[in-house]
């Protein structure tokens, strides 16, 4: 191939391969981000999680219309401090991007992600405290994830193929909700 044939702008996908592996792999924040918001509604309800976060010292029954007061204001701010984690995530992510770049940025989505979901499931029984601490931090990393992948997908993409990677993760947000579905029909 000449140097004639790349000023027609042919496509040459060879050339391209690190940078549609780039955003392929940036782009997999949306999976765990779709696959957490669907996992978390399935787990809320399994007798193992009542068990270890529900149950009191007295060994109320957790279960239908019986749940206690403290238990239902936990399962609120398990969700709500997880999407205010994703408001500080996208604000947070922004300034790691500016200051470090776009790479940067979606590194420290995985690794917020990550550190705060081994928290959650590492968690002891009763550690209502540390189990809502990593909510916030997957929430930062999903947050930081949802701003920083497509942006570093546009700038990354080859030109020929910027619209179908920008728009990829939109995609593997929903591929995570539909294995997380899955997963909670197989687990129950």
């Amino acid at each position: 191939m000449g140097k004639a044939d790349n000023a027609k702008g042919d496509i040459t996908p060879g050339r391209h391969r690190y940078s549609v592996l780039a955003c392929v792999f940036a782009a997999l924040g949306g999976l765990y981000f779709g696959y957490d918001q669907g996992v978390t509604g399935g787990m809320l309800a399994m007798p193992s999680f009542i068990n270890d976060f529900c149950v009191d010292d007295a060994f109320r029954n957790c279960t239908g219309d019986t749940l206690p007061d403290d238990f239902a204001t936990f399962v609120t701010l398990y969700n709500v401090l997880y999407y205010m984690g994703c408001a500080l995530g996208a604000i947070l992510g922004g300034f790691v991007a500016d200051k470090k770049g776009r790479r940067a940025a979606v590194f420290f989505a995985a690794f917020s992600f990550v550190t705060g979901t081994s928290w959650v499931i590492s968690t002891p029984a009763g550690m209502y405290a540390v189990v809502l601490s990593g909510r916030v931090l997957e929430g930062v990393g999903v947050g930081a994830s949802s701003f920083s992948a497509p942006v570093y997908n546009a700038e990354m993409a080859p030109k020929e193929y910027r619209g179908a990677l920008a728009g990829f993760m939109q995609m593997t947000i929903v591929t995570g909700l539909l294995a997380a579905s899955a997963v909670n029909i197989v687990v129950q």
